[in-house]
């Protein structure tokens, strides 16, 4: 490659990237109801038991699903895979990325109802394309034991509802940490394939350095 063609770039997290990249991706989704509707197609065939879901009044959410997170092992790629990508293995939990709800006409993430419904009761956390909030579904506040007395952490808010203060599922900077560290860190394995398609995703974008 020549070097005069090649871009860099002072600041990457790889290992983020390459993690990211091993997500389902709502890049191009167009609006709400198309990330629900996408996620719905991949829990169906991702996620195990997720065609029969729990009511999502908090108790009972978490049963028989330890916090592991999933790995759909889409081609490294920036545009979003379409429903009609190869089935993912089975996985308790459905991790989405690259959402740009701001673009969307309804300009707001799922909350936490929608995506239980959408996942059939899967644990499914939606990353903003920003990595400033995150959305996740009703087993996902289960298992991270947030309730309506759960204090927003330093820098952090956790979106409520004004009537009842029940969370609603969005969770702003810091209060994301609250799902983060019930995740399990990558094995070593992991994390060298994370890096290592992050590489060639980048140098497919003449990233070199």
């Amino acid at each position: 490659m020549n070097s005069s063609s090649s871009l860099r770039d002072a600041h990457l997290h790889i290992a983020q990237l390459g993690e990211e990249l091993s997500h389902l991706n709502l890049a191009d989704c167009r609006s709400l109801d198309d990330a629900l509707q996408r996620l719905a197609s991949v829990a169906r065939h991702s996620v195990p038991g997720s065609s029969s879901a729990p009511s999502p009044s908090g108790r009972g959410l978490g049963e028989g699903y330890p916090p592991s997170p999933v790995s759909l092992s889409f081609s490294p790629s920036f545009s979003c895979p379409r429903a009609s990508s190869p089935a993912p293995q089975a996985s308790p939990w459905l991790i989405a990325a690259g959402a740009r709800a701001e673009s969307w006409p309804e300009r707001r993430l799922p909350t936490a109802r929608e995506l239980h419904e959408a996942s059939g009761g899967a644990a499914v956390i939606i990353r903003s394309f920003d990595h400033h909030s995150i959305a996740v579904s009703a087993r996902v506040i289960e298992l991270a034991n947030i309730t309506r007395d759960t204090p927003d952490p330093a820098y952090g808010v956790i979106d409520r509802n004004p009537a009842t203060r029940e969370p609603t599922g969005l969770l702003l900077e810091k209060a994301c940490d609250l799902i983060w560290r019930i995740l399990p860190t990558p094995s070593l394995e992991a994390r060298i394939n994370h890096i290592r398609a992050a590489l060639a995703e980048l140098a497919r974008h003449n990233l070199t350095e």
